[in-house]
Formats: C-alpha cells, structure tokens, sequence
C-alpha cells in the first residue's frame, strides 16, 4: 500500500509518518526572501503622483473660487443697475436728468448711499431713447479688487 520509494518507520507514530510522506511528495523549494513593503524609489513616485494631483486639485479650486467672487460682483452690479431703474420709474424726466452723475458709494432704489460698498463706483448716464427700444448696459470694470463689495 505504500509507495515503494518512500522509506516508512515502522515504529513512528502515524501522524509523524503522514507528515513525513507529504514532505516527501512535496519538497519545498527555498524562494529568495523579499521584503514586504514598498521601496524608496516606489514610495517617492507614489509621493510625486499624488502631489501633482493635489497641487491641480488646489489650483481647480483657486479657479473655482474666482469665478465664484466675479459672479457676485456682476450680480451685486446688475441689482446696483435694478435699483436706479426702479427709482426712476416714478419720476420725470427732468428728474431723471439730475441722476446723470457718478455715485461714490453707490445709491439704492430709495437714493440713499449704499456706505458698504465704499470703494465701488456707480455711474448713472441719463440718454434720450425710443421707449419702443429699450436697453440695460452694465459694465463691471476688470480691475476692481475680487471679493470686494
């Protein structure tokens, strides 16, 4: 019943003749050791890859964050815009005429002074149109500081 190659110990336990068979069928060969973990020159890669992925991600949201304070200003320059045009619904035109100047802070619906906004500038320019064509500019200079109000 044994495999006649395998020399078997009569007077050994069975459990140390199984085990002494299964080394046998199976040698084990000696694998050179390599040490688990990563290498210098792989961790520094890793490190580089990932810092060139968070250095775009902060310039994503520096961009981001522009784009954001360049919208306000435009929406805070149109509601500037909405208000004299809401004032002026009332008034005649000789009225309107004496809005044909520059506002240093800018003036709300009301004509009071709008004191926060302090450095924003609000130049109302008074035309005769055709009321059958009529228009809205605004214009926000490109120079004002972003984030101011």
């Amino acid at each position: 019943m044994s495999d006649p190659g395998i020399p078997l110990d009569i007077g050994a336990p069975i459990f140390d003749v199984i085990a002494d068979v299964e080394s046998q069928k199976h040698p084990r060969t000696k694998r050179p050791s390599r040490a688990r973990g990563f290498t210098l020159i792989e961790a520094s890669l890793a490190s580089v890859i990932i810092g060139v992925g968070f250095l775009g991600m902060l310039q994503l949201l520096a961009a981001g964050t522009m784009t954001n304070l360049e919208g306000a200003e435009t929406t805070t320059a149109v509601n500037l815009t909405k208000n004299i045009r809401e004032m002026t619904l009332t008034q005649t035109y000789s009225q309107v005429s004496a809005l044909n100047r520059t506002y240093s802070p800018p003036i709300d619906s009301r004509g009071q002074t709008l004191n926060e906004f302090s450095n924003w500038q609000q130049t109302v320019s008074v035309q005769p149109v055709d009321p059958n064509r009529l228009t809205l500019d605004v214009s926000v200079p490109t120079q004002a500081p972003c984030g101011s109000q």
